[in-house]
Parts: C-alpha cells; structure tokens; sequence
C-alpha cells in the first residue's frame, strides 16, 4: 500500500468514527443534562476535568512509543521494537499504581475545593476514585494502542473506539432512564475501558508478528531513550491539561458547578472541530518519523504545507456557522436558555481555535522530528498566561472572561511562534507557504461566510432540522471553491486516484 492510500486509509477511518462520535454526543448530550440536572452534570465535567490531569503520568511515554516503533518497524528492527516496548510496560506499571493512589486523595479533597452540597460529595468522591482507577488501566494498556499507531493502523483504533462509543451510548440512556446517576456512569465507563483495552492486547499479540513484551528486562539505555522523547511531550502535556482543563475548575471554584454546564455547551462545539483536525494530523508523527528515518526531508515540507492547508479548509466551516448561526442552533439544541450566554464562550473560542487547528500540523511534525520541545516552552508560556488572565478576567466577564483568557495566549503562540519555528526547523519559503495553506483557504470561504450571513438574517431557521438543511444546502458554495481554488490540480489527481483504490463501490462504478 503506497504512503497516500495509506493515509487515506488511516484518515476515512478517523473521520468515521469522529462523526459517529459526533452524533452520538450531539444527541446524547442534551439528554444527559435534563437526567443530571445542571449541578451534577457541572459536578461530572469538573471531575473529568480534575482527573483528566492525572493522564500527565503517562508523561508523554505513549507518544515514545509511536515514534519508535514507526521509526523501527519502517526498518524491519525487530529487536529494538521489543526493547522499547517492554521497557516502556514496565515503566507503566509504576505510573498505574501511582495513578490509583492519587485518585483516592483527589476524592478526599474534592469538598475542600469545590463548593458542592453535603449529599453531593460521596458521590462525587466515588466517581472520582472510580475514574482515577479507569485511568490507571488505561494507563498500562496504552503501550498497545501505541504499538498500534506506531505502525499507523489508525483503523484499528477507531473500529474499537465506534463499538464503545455505540454501546457506551446505549448504556447511559438506559443507567440514567432507569435513575441511576454519576456512579453508575464512572463505572460504566471503567467497564468499557477495560474490555477496549483487553482487545488491543489481543490485536497486538495476533497480528504483530515478533512482537514480545518483557517485564524489566532490558538496561537503562531503553529507559533513557524513552525518557528523552518523552519528557519533552511530558512537559508540553503538562502545558496542555492546564490549558484545556483548567477553564471548568476555575469556573468551578469562583462561580459554582452550574456555572461550568453553560460554559462547556460553548466549548464543546468548539472541541469537536478541534478533534475532527487532529483525526487528520495525529498520523503525521509517525509518518514524520518514519520520512525522517528514509531520509524524505523534501516530503517532510510537502507533509507540512499541505496538512496545514486541510486542517483549515476543514475547521472553516464549522467556524462560519459557529460564528454566524452558533446562537440560535445552542439555543435550539440545548434550550433557549443556554443561547446568549454559551454563544458568547463558542464565539471566542472559535475564532480561536480556527487559526490554532491550523498549527496542529506544525506540533505533530515537530513531535516526529523529535524537536517538540519547542511545542513544550510555547505550551508552558501560554498555560501560565492562561491561568493567571481566567482568573483575573473571570470577576469582570464571568464565563466569557474565562474563554478570553484561554483566547489571547493561545492565539499568540498559533499565529506567531509555530510559524516561526516550523519555518526554521524544516527550511520552508515561509512567503509560499502562508500563501497556499492560509490565504486560499480563506479566500475561498468568502462565498459561504456571506450566504451565512444572509440566511440568519433573512431567512433563520425555526428547527434543528431546518437548521441543518440551510447548512447542507449552503456548503456546495464552499466545497468548489476550496476544491478548484485551494487545492491544487496534481494534488486533485491523487486524492481522486487514491478514493477509488481504497473505495470499492467507486472502484465498481469506474469499471
């Protein structure tokens, strides 16, 4: 299989499972609301967001795993994968076990930090210690999904992650429509964690031929080529949790739990757009890792143009309509209570995250050349600027001061310090490059920006459903664009060649 069917491959299967994951939440969330109630629904965010820091004790070892394992498995080094694998097992197990302890503190905290009513805690603290152990087997098994995506079956991942999500939907609706709660949920979720996780240890042991891993086995050399990736990623994570789980706990503790439901509405759709770019240019690690070993530098810089292009012209969109509809479809969503005030945090982070996804590529890249501690200084900058202006801008703006606090610092590292250090590192005609991954894109989103704006003030929907055929009926106008102004012809020709070989029913139809 060439390199582009390939990645093809690997990013129609992403995209089918971030869409499936799309719709489940996009009707599962409002459901979810109504059952918790916005208290315990603000409760559930916050504790996901407290445990979510305990993901820091993977320390960025997942991401060792990916680069090494694509960078030997591109050179038949069998010996060295084991090596690298087993070592980082071990060092899994130690983090695993640390993970579950930290949980049992969270949960004994919890009260103290939060101000939640006296029959909110117990069950608070049980789903945080049920989360922290979820966490902790997650933890351990990682080494096979990072098996997995070092030799970039990316869908292999997501035929898992479409069967969870799927049954872990129908659970929720069936645990909360039976009037079960948040414990119920976090066990749940520990239940389904550990049966996707049993399964990519089955994957890795029938399909991956030589594959051995050994407990403590090998010497120190193997932890400190593991540890010398990873604790550039580990620190550029730290940067990160405190960039995208802060927000909720700040709000949480200043405003009260309720106050976080309004703000996550917002968020959320922003975090969508964000994941369907990162389905796309998570696989340019392991792909830069294994040009960097064959020595592409030329695809390397073509790698980087073209991702940065794709990841705009997908987030552009989404952008518009958040921008110009965002309002009315919360409000139609959600309840028109959530309307005004959510709208305002997914205005903010919208045009925040529109210019930040574009960067995505940058971060990726610079992970598989192993230079990512440049991604790890701009990620400490912006999360210590990001904690301090929520903070301050929260007793002015509430909520909506919070998303400017997160919008200025990350804004300044995606416009200015990627560009910068991506043109150095890979040696880009930074001019071009601007040039055919930023401003075409734009330009040619003109025609939908102003037809979006002329359907919600003329002619606004009164329904979701109308709401959606607006935006079918209006995105030709931004598809043909894109496709005969962005995209260039030769470019084109691939694209088109590659669907037919990976497509069957087009395939059939050629013929």
């Amino acid at each position: 299989m060439s390199a582009a069917e390939k990645f093809l491959r690997n990013l129609l299967s992403n995209w089918t499972g971030m869409i499936l994951g799309l719709f489940i939440s996009f009707f599962l969330s409002p459901y979810v609301v109504r059952k918790l109630g916005n208290t315990y629904y603000g409760v559930w965010n916050i504790i996901m967001d407290m445990t979510g820091y305990l993901g820091l004790l993977e320390m960025g070892v997942r991401q060792s795993i990916i680069r090494y394992v694509a960078k030997y498995h591109a050179v038949n080094d069998t010996d060295s994968l084991n090596k690298i694998v087993s070592s980082a097992f071990s060092i899994y197990g130690i983090t695993s076990f640390a993970c579950a302890v930290i949980s049992v503190g969270l949960a004994a905290l919890f009260p103290y930090v939060v101000n939640v009513s006296a029959e909110t805690v117990p069950v608070a603290r049980w789903v945080i210690v049920i989360t922290g152990f979820s966490v902790a087997q997650g933890l351990i098994f990682s080494v096979y999904y990072g098996v997995i995506l070092g030799i970039q079956r990316y869908d292999v991942v997501v035929k898992v992650t479409i069967l969870t999500s799927i049954v872990k939907a129908g659970l929720t609706v069936v645990l909360l429509g039976n009037g079960y709660g948040l414990i119920s949920l976090s066990m749940m979720h520990l239940a389904m964690g550990l049966a996707s996780s049993m399964y990519a240890r089955h994957y890795c042991g029938k399909e991956i031929h030589g594959l051995e891993i050994s407990v403590g086995k090998y010497g120190s050399e193997w932890y400190g080529k593991i540890f010398s990736y990873s604790f550039k990623t580990f620190m550029m994570f730290i940067g990160q949790k405190i960039v995208f789980y802060s927000d909720s706990i700040v709000i949480g503790i200043m405003l009260g739990p309720a106050h976080v439901t309004f703000f996550v509405i917002g968020a959320s759709l922003t975090e969508y757009m964000k994941r369907l770019v990162n389905q796309m240019t998570q696989m340019f690690t392991p792909l830069t890792s294994e040009l960097q070993a064959l020595r592409e530098e030329e695809k390397i810089r073509d790698i980087l143009s073209l991702g940065t292009k794709l990841s705009l012209i997908i987030a552009l969109p989404l952008s518009i309509v958040f921008l110009t509809m965002g309002k009315r479809f919360i409000s139609m969503w959600m309840g028109a209570e959530y309307g005004p005030l959510s709208s305002q945090v997914l205005s903010i982070l919208t045009i925040t995250h529109l210019f930040s996804v574009a960067q995505y590529t940058t971060q990726d890249i610079l992970q598989g050349l192993n230079k990512h501690q440049i991604c790890a200084v701009c990620r400490g900058i912006e999360a210590i600027a990001n904690l301090i202006l929520s903070i301050i801008l929260i007793r002015h703006w509430g909520i909506a001061g919070v998303a400017i606090g997160t919008a200025v610092p990350h804004l300044a590292t995606a416009l200015f310090a990627y560009p910068y250090f991506i043109s150095r590192e890979v040696k880009l005609d930074f001019g071009q490059y601007v040039l055919r991954s930023y401003i075409a894109p734009i330009l040619s989103s003109v025609p939908f920006l102003a037809c979006c704006i002329l359907i919600e003030t003329r002619f606004p929907a009164a329904n979701l459903a109308g709401f959606f055929a607006r935006v079918l009926v209006l995105m030709p106008l931004y598809l043909i664009p894109e496709w005969y102004f962005s995209i260039r012809k030769k470019e084109r020709i691939v694209y088109m060649s590659t669907l037919y070989k990976l497509v069957p029913a087009l395939n059939r139809k050629s013929v």
